[in-house]
């Protein structure tokens, strides 16, 4: 049975874990535990449902050398 580890203080989903029915376990201190049943880690619980994560875009990758060569003309037609 799927389990998610909540921080109580932040209501971050912190973990999924896997655990047994009747298993002794106990989650970390100031942290809850909830069957899964939608959120998924980085997630915050409010008391009543999940609220997705807020995804960062990655920053698109530059192409350096082809920055360069462009300076490079530019200051070439700047000489002229």
């Amino acid at each position: 049975m799927k389990k998610l580890v909540i921080e109580e203080l932040t209501g971050k989903v912190v973990n999924i874990i896997e655990i047994k029915k009747r298993a002794s376990w106990a989650p970390p201190d100031g942290c809850i535990v909830l069957a899964q049943t939608g959120g998924g880690i980085g997630d915050t619980w409010d008391g009543v449902s999940f609220v997705p994560a807020v995804e960062i875009a990655p920053e698109p990758q530059r192409d350096l050398l082809a920055e360069i060569d462009d300076l490079k003309a530019r200051i070439e037609k700047l000489e002229k």
